[in-house]
């Protein structure tokens, strides 16, 4: 059966109050500094997806009902001269983000990808490669940072989609009453 609202999208989980701060205070300066397009401060736990944006969160609620906060540790900084991945922090994979992909994915019924969680700080081409000492002062600021992944959005955001249009659709709390961030 064809879906009335398919358009593009992504699922991405967010970071909560306090640990949030910090990574929205560094990718504010990166934007200030480079000129680059603002966007929210996610992990993208599947993207380019088309589909019903509606029928991805009712999934997402139901499969995430009870979850609880996710905890990752940045297990470092790296840069790409990939659109989406330009300034970013690695992030563990944990067995439990694993297993939470694939159950989304094979919920959705979306074919398993490579998977490298990231947090990114900036995104899309930079005019200048970032100083070295910046680099390494981001690196030094993040070394080990733990921080709980504490909501699921799912948000206009696909590659055929321009940064600066990228929206949050819907957002939920991975445990009721927790506060989100835009």
């Amino acid at each position: 059966m064809p879906q009335k609202n398919r358009r593009p999208h992504s699922i991405w989980l967010c970071p909560g109050p306090p640990e949030s701060d910090d990574l929205i205070a560094v990718i504010e300066q990166i934007i200030r500094t480079t000129d680059s397009p603002k966007f929210a401060t996610h992990v993208t736990l599947l993207g380019d997806l088309i589909g019903d944006p509606g029928r991805t969160m009712a999934v997402c609620k139901e499969l995430f009902a009870s979850l609880g906060d996710i905890r990752v540790m940045a297990t470092g900084l790296s840069q790409a001269d990939e659109f989406f991945m330009s300034l970013f922090l690695d992030l563990e994979l944990t067995p439990e983000l694993s297993d939470l992909r694939r159950k989304l994915s094979d919920t959705l019924e979306v074919p398993q990808t490579s998977f490298r969680p990231h947090l990114s700080l900036a995104n899309g081409a930079l005019p200048d490669p970032f100083q070295p000492a910046f680099v390494d002062a981001l690196s030094t600021q993040f070394e080990g940072f733990e921080f709980r992944l504490s909501h699921i959005c799912v948000v206009a955001s696909a590659q055929e989609i321009p940064i600066h249009e990228w929206r949050v659709l819907e957002c939920a709390p991975l445990v009721s009453g927790t506060p989100m961030v835009s």
